[in-house]
């Protein structure tokens, strides 16, 4: 094998690891109102700054805390993919959605696992409990806190706060790096390279 297909057999087992990781702890509700409070739960743990969004320094710290780790090639793409209004972030909906695409990949995988897998080996049993079935209505059901009560005005405090960091070329800005990588670097989807290091190499 050669160094190309190598990456896009690691790039598909890193993305297995992610479905399958947040499906089996994360994303295991057995109905639609387990699955919710899931998707609530997991919105908190990467919008840090709370400012309703996810930029890829918060994806990638968001994952690290579930025990999952992605190249910056990985992470830029998850990002280009759920931002589908071209702001640079992963909004809640968004996030709503590419939860509900991991969950639904898992699903998949795991199908196409017990096509092949020998009953009495384990190995790659994941386990699977209780189904929970849901379509994209469930996203209607769930709502942050911040809109569930709470001052409005603190919300858009923050919220302030979080794009003058984000924005701002300032010492708060330089820290949000990922591998050693700017995260505005790693979200920018047409450079050739980031930071001076070729795409390719920022990847590995």
């Amino acid at each position: 094998q050669g160094f190309a297909e190598q990456k896009v057999i690691k790039y598909r087992q890193n993305m297995r690891h992610l479905y399958r990781t947040l499906y089996l702890h994360h994303l295991n509700g057995s109905n639609e109102a387990e699955l919710a409070e899931q998707m609530e739960e997991l919105f908190e743990v990467f919008d840090e700054n709370r400012t309703g969004e996810v930029d890829v320094y918060e994806l990638n710290e968001g994952l690290l805390k579930l025990k999952i780790s992605l190249r910056p090639k990985e992470l830029s793409d998850i990002l280009r993919k759920y931002d589908t209004n071209g702001s640079g972030t992963i909004e809640f909906d968004e996030f709503l959605a590419m939860l509900l695409d991991f969950r639904a990949q898992a699903l998949k995988e795991e199908k196409k696992a017990a096509i092949v897998r020998v009953k009495s080996d384990g190995e790659d049993d994941w386990g699977l409990g209780p189904v929970a079935s849901v379509d994209g209505s469930i996203k209607g059901k769930i709502r942050r806190k911040e809109d569930k009560g709470g001052s409005g005005k603190d919300k858009d405090k923050d919220k302030d706060k979080g794009t003058e960091m984000m924005t701002s070329p300032g010492a708060g800005a330089t820290k949000r790096s990922i591998g050693g990588v700017s995260a505005a670097a790693v979200a920018r989807t047409g450079s050739d390279s980031i930071g001076g290091v070729s795409a390719a190499a920022a990847s590995r």
